[in-house]
């Protein structure tokens, strides 16, 4: 029944901020953009809590926030300790010292950045004020006595760390002798498994091998059946390859007398268009000299008809066969008179 002999924490470390008023707060760069105006009434502590975010520009930087009161006196300062950070934010209660008295309270975020317990940066944001509602209580600007030192607040994480660790320590003990207890079994299991494992394969490797030489045989007969059909399928290709050719030079055979008849048809009408033509020529021919003929008749039997004008009694002459008149006379012993037969039979006779 020792109880506990961890160091009593302040009463800050044990409230419960999420029943309090969130104010929001980004800190961007250097500059603060803050949801709301109002940090509560004065004489409060703890009953609002800042949810501050960061951007890109604090990474790797220690984060501690100063809180002035509304007189720019009695600043306190907060690390931004990784048991503050949720979902991204840091949940920091506004504590009593900024809530003295009424007016506008101050508060500033500073950043360092170490290296090897050198300072790399500091990046310091524009401060930003809340304001703080007047209210009159007994003991105006009294502080409670309840905001830890930085010193304090440091010793109570490394408490919670050397207590996780212990815990962690215990439970990795406990853990290590299951774990020796289950790999002693696990050896014997693995022996006994190991020996029907043995066992098995043994069996496995007998059975594989008689399947094995079943199958072989059954390859094997399927291969020569295949084979034994292949060399038939190429006999038959190799007999319609033939019979292909075959054709192929009978088409060709073919192709060849049809050409030379195509030619002997080409030649010979070439020359019934050349017989054509000739005979056609000599038939203009023939009816040119028929014209010239039938001209010349015409023309001896007109002066005839004017020879016979001074004679007396009819004069004739007969036109050349093919006309439509007989003959034509005219009576020579009295005033001029002709006297026209024609095929028809009708004779006219003209003064």
């Amino acid at each position: 029944m020792g109880g506990d002999r961890r160091k009593p924490v302040p009463p800050i470390f044990y409230l419960e901020v999420y029943m309090n008023k969130i104010l929001k707060i980004a800190v961007n760069g250097h500059k603060m953009e803050r949801s709301g105006d109002v940090a509560g009434a004065s004489g409060s502590y703890n009953a609002v809590t800042l949810a501050l975010t960061f951007d890109r520009a604090w990474d790797g930087t220690t984060k501690t926030v100063f809180f002035f009161n509304s007189m720019g006196e009695n600043p306190v300062s907060r690390v931004l300790t990784a048991d503050l950070l949720e979902n991204g934010a840091y949940l920091l209660p506004i504590p009593a010292e900024p809530m003295a008295y009424c007016g506008h309270m101050t508060l500033t975020v500073r950043g360092i950045e170490l290296s090897a317990a050198r300072t790399e940066r500091i990046v310091v944001s524009a401060s930003t004020t809340l304001k703080v509602l007047d209210a009159k209580t007994p003991n105006p600007g009294a502080i409670p006595d309840l905001t830890p030192t930085e010193a304090e607040r440091i010793q109570h994480q490394i408490d919670k760390m050397l207590a996780d660790i212990t815990t962690q320590a215990d439970r990795a003990a406990t853990g290590a002798a299951t774990a020796t207890e289950k790999a002693m079994s696990a050896a014997s299991d693995a022996e006994a498994a190991k020996a029907e494992a043995d066992k098995a394969a043994a069996d496995a490797i007998k059975t594989a091998a008689d399947r094995l030489v079943v199958e072989s045989a059954a390859v094997a007969e399927n291969g020569r059946a295949t084979a034994e059909k292949d060399r038939s399928t190429a006999e038959q290709a190799r007999a319609t390859e033939e019979t292909k050719r075959n054709a192929a030079e009978g088409n060709r055979a073919t192709a060849e007398t049809g050409r030379n008849d195509a030619e002997k048809l080409r030649e010979s009408t070439t020359a019934g268009i050349v017989v054509r033509a000739t005979e056609q020529a000599n038939l203009a021919t023939d009816k040119a000299a028929l014209a010239s003929s039938a001209q010349k008749s015409a023309g001896e039997s007109a002066a005839l008809a004017q020879k016979a004008v001074g004679d007396v009694g009819w004069g004739y002459f007969q036109p050349t066969a093919g006309g439509h008149i007989q003959f034509v006379r005219n009576d020579v012993g009295h005033p001029p008179a002709f006297s026209i037969s024609k095929i028809t039979g009708k004779m006219e006779v003209l003064y």
